[in-house]
């Protein structure tokens, strides 16, 4: 479920609005973290001589990942074109997502190709996706094991929540409460720390 919010909730800045609103794209979204997830934690548990060989057999079956660039290419194909266009003095379009923060980031002397962008997008979108959601499941257990941060976490953003979406600044108690549990678990480490918050 909380992979599912994150998904749902990152599209939007990631993709674009229409893209986020494409059904068959966002499932392919989300099944790519899933699927790359297993393929990754299948190939850790294999001899190193095999992992190469499961690791191809493994995502020659999976598919989301195709789902997602193919349907990504055409859209930095065009990027790729306007960037063109707008060094050479004409008017573009604006747009405000990742695709164009990752391709306005791109080394100005050898721009990235339309393919190399959509792989830095997939690269990007799969990492803010388990990172964010790890962080959160994570912080959701270590609330259930402190129930006595509910009550204050719960004031908190009763209090100042309006002010936060405003602002993006307001919510301490939250802020530290996410930062001692991801210094407690950390989403790279396999093993928690032995310390209590």
């Amino acid at each position: 479920m909380v992979v599912k919010l994150v998904v749902l909730s990152n599209a939007v800045s990631f993709f674009g609005k229409d893209l986020a609103k494409n059904e068959s794209f966002m499932e392919s979204a989300l099944a790519y973290i899933e699927e790359t997830l297993i393929c990754a934690e299948i190939v850790r548990l294999v001899p190193r001589l095999l992992a190469p060989i499961i690791g191809g057999i493994i995502s020659s079956r999976l598919k989301s990942h195709e789902i997602i660039f193919n349907t990504l290419l055409p859209i930095a194909e065009q990027r790729c074109l306007e960037r063109d266009l707008k060094f050479s003095g004409q008017k573009v379009p604006d747009h405000h997502d990742c695709i164009q923060w990752i391709m306005e980031t791109s080394p100005k002397r050898d721009p990235w190709s339309a393919k190399r962008v959509v792989h830095e997008l997939m690269a990007i979108w799969f990492g803010s996706v388990h990172a964010l959601s790890t962080t959160i499941t994570f912080a959701i257990h270590d609330i259930c094991i402190h129930p006595e941060y509910v009550l204050p976490l719960r004031q908190e953003l009763q209090n100042h929540y309006t002010e936060f979406e405003r602002t993006g600044r307001g919510l301490p108690l939250l802020d530290s409460f996410i930062k001692e549990s991801a210094r407690l678990t950390p989403v790279e480490s396999s093993k928690p720390l032995n310390i209590y918050l």
